[in-house]
């Protein structure tokens, strides 16, 4: 996956250890530029965004916003 500091890049993400079941949730936070430092008194403007996630052959497909953070919560068997 090559890094880009102002478009969303997509990725499939394979998983070869374990079956993976159901959805994937992924919780998502961004901002607006590289260098944006976290500030206290603006911190609703960092609310996180849960989206679904399609689960496939134990490949999930994911598009990852420039300057995010993603964390992906799914389930084993």
């Amino acid at each position: 996956m090559k890094k880009n500091k102002d478009k969303a890049i997509s990725a499939d993400l394979i998983n070869t250890s374990e079956q993976l079941t159901g959805k994937a949730i992924a919780i998502l936070i961004s901002g607006e530029k590289l260098n944006e430092p976290f500030v206290f008194d603006q911190q609703t403007q960092y609310q996180s965004i849960t989206k679904e996630i399609s689960v496939k052959n134990n490949t999930l497909s994911c598009m990852f916003p420039p300057h995010s953070f993603t964390r992906i919560k799914l389930g084993v068997t």
